[in-house]
C-alpha cells in the first residue's frame, strides 16, 4: 500500500511495507541477540557439565575421554566467543586439559594464547610459568625454559610468578644438588643462630 503525501509542491511516496519491514528487522535483531545469549548460556552449561565429568572420572581412560570432549568444547567456545570475559580462563583451563591428555603442543598454544591475547588477565603470568615448566620438565629444553623465566620476571615483576621464576633461574644456574646443599646449610646456620 502506497500513500502519497503532497507537501509544499513536492510529491512524497511513503511505502507502509517499508516501515513494517523496518520494525520486523528490529524485532529480528532482538530475537537474534536473545538467541545468542541463550546459545552462550547453553555452551557455558555444557562446559560446566563436561568439566564436572572430567574431574569426577573414575579411571584415567575415562578422564582422558572426557578431557578430549572438554578440550573440544573449550576450543569451540574460544572460536565463538574470543572476546568474552571467560575466554582467558577457558584458554588457560584448556591448556591444563591438553597437558593432562598429553597434547603438549596444544597446551603450549593455549597457554601462549592466554599471555599474548589477554596479557592483562590475572592468568597471564601463570600461563607463562606453565609454558616455562613444559619446556623445563616435559620437553627438557632448558634454554627455552630460562628464556621464559626471564620473560615472566620482565613482564610481571611484581607477580608471585616472578618470584618463583627468579628461584628457578637460580636453581637452573646452580644445579639442583648445589642449590639444595646451599639451602640446607643456610637453614642450619639460621637455626643455630636462634636463641633457645
Amino acid at each position: 500500500m502506497n500513500i502519497t503525501i503532497l507537501k509544499t509542491g513536492f510529491k512524497l511516496k511513503f511505502n507502509c511495507f517499508s516501515a513494517c519491514n523496518f520494525k520486523l528487522a528490529g524485532l529480528a535483531l532482538i530475537v537474534i541477540s536473545l538467541s545468542s545469549c541463550d546459545r552462550r548460556q547453553k555452551d557455558l552449561s555444557d562446559i560446566q557439565n563436561m568439566r564436572k565429568n572430567f574431574k569426577d572420572a573414575g579411571t584415567d581412560a575415562k578422564r582422558i575421554e572426557s578431557g578430549i570432549k572438554l578440550d573440544a568444547a573449550y576450543q569451540d567456545w574460544l572460536k565463538k566467543y574470543p572476546n568474552d570475559s571467560l575466554s582467558p580462563e577457558f584458554a588457560f583451563r584448556d591448556g591444563q586439559v591438553d597437558g593432562y591428555i598429553k597434547k603438549t603442543n596444544d597446551a603450549l598454544k593455549m597457554y601462549t594464547k592466554v599471555y599474548t591475547d589477554y596479557p592483562a588477565n590475572k592468568r597471564a603470568p601463570y600461563a607463562m610459568m606453565a609454558v616455562a615448566n613444559i619446556y623445563d620438565d616435559v620437553l627438557m629444553d632448558k634454554p627455552k625454559a630460562k628464556e621464559m623465566y626471564k620473560m615472566i620476571i620482565d613482564k610481571y615483576p611484581k607477580d608471585t610468578m616472578a618470584v618463583q621464576a627468579k628461584q628457578l633461574l637460580i636453581i637452573e644456574d646452580m644445579g639442583i644438588e648445589n642449590f639444595l646443599k646451599q639451602k640446607i646449610a643456610a637453614d642450619s646456620a639460621q637455626k643455630a643462630n636462634k636463641p633457645m
